[in-house]
């Protein structure tokens, strides 16, 4: 059992602790009575509990895991947790039912929001985007990327990297886990920069793989900025409508 703040780190807790035959089921909790649901796996025998995954950790079989993520910067569900919890089934979902009176339906697991979701492949089980989720990015990306070659943010440093992160977060991103999203990410990215080639000769922000769909959902928020009351209010709607003209017509710098 371990509970997150990191969605990558949480991500790869799960699914490095994978053994054939697994079931999985996820939901939200208060946190009080997340802390009652962990109790109450650990205090069974069919359970299982290990510190930090690393690459030592082996799936053990025939044991319910438990991880929780925590969203402190939400204000609507404040102090929850969202789950997901792995085991062999029935015992999984006897537990469930019949000592947490929980009815999650044992399957495919979604993230909420962000739209990733626990599929299978070839070799195990790995994370990657819905096909909803990677359709809409497909879709954003001609206008996020004739926006960002616009002034004030071609010039903006804050636009041109993916921001620090962790040897940690940067080793659990590289691991099998994550293989489906990556090859996702890459092609989204590949995408971006053949855009980005369309609308101006500068050179194309070095992204880092694991940041790409940080930086889309940041991008997509640009227009809100119209409104944020600085002095650069005049600069970003010139931009926005420079980049609606591009769109339509077609037009490269």
């Amino acid at each position: 059992m371990m509970t997150f703040t990191n969605r990558i780190l949480f991500m790869h807790a799960i699914s490095v602790s994978h053994v054939p035959g697994d079931s999985y089921a996820a939901g939200l909790l208060p946190d009080q009575e997340f802390k009652t649901m962990v109790e109450s796996i650990l205090s069974k025998e069919n359970s299982y509990f290990h510190s930090p995954p690393t690459e030592d950790v082996k799936p053990v079989v025939g044991k319910i895991r438990i991880a929780g993520l925590r969203a402190p910067d939400d204000a609507i569900k404040r102090g929850s947790v969202y789950w997901i919890c792995a085991g062999p089934f029935p015992d999984l979902r006897d537990f469930l039912t019949e000592e947490m009176g929980i009815s999650a339906p044992l399957g495919r697991i979604t993230l909420p929001c962000d739209n990733y979701q626990l599929a299978p492949d070839n070799k195990s089980f790995g994370w990657q985007l819905t096909e909803t989720r990677y359709v809409e990015c497909v879709k954003i990306i001609p206008w996020v990327a004739s926006m960002l070659t616009e002034q004030p943010f071609l010039s903006d440093p804050a636009w041109w990297s993916g921001g620090p992160v962790s040897a940690r977060i940067d080793k659990a991103y590289t691991d099998p886990p994550f293989r489906l999203l990556r090859g996702q990410v890459r092609n989204l990215l590949n995408q971006f920069m053949l855009e980005w080639t369309r609308w101006t000769d500068a050179i194309p922000p070095a992204i880092p793989n694991r940041a790409f769909l940080k930086y889309l959902t940041e991008a997509k928020r640009l227009p809100d900025l119209e409104n944020d009351g600085t002095e650069r209010r005049a600069q970003i709607q010139s931009a926005l409508r420079r980049s609606s003209f591009k769109l339509a017509f077609g037009l490269s710098n």
